[in-house]
């Protein structure tokens, strides 16, 4: 998925996520996916440190459905 996000304060970017989703027993899926960002530490702003919220990361889902 790609993405495009725009404000009127000019903070606009592009973000994306590539990533896997496994079905098992049923109703349970599992999901580990790979999101980033084009925004800069400085374009990130904020707090000191705040531009370690707009790095790369993984995330992992478990869901389930009933």
């Amino acid at each position: 998925m790609v993405g495009f996000q725009w404000a009127d304060a000019g903070t606009d970017y592009t973000y994306w996520n590539a990533g896997l989703t496994l079905g098992f027993l049923d109703n349970w899926a599992a999901d580990i996916r790979y999101w980033d960002t084009d925004l800069s530490d400085i374009g990130c702003g904020g707090a000191p440190g705040a531009g370690d919220n707009c790095d790369g990361r993984v995330v992992g889902t478990i869901s389930a459905s009933f």
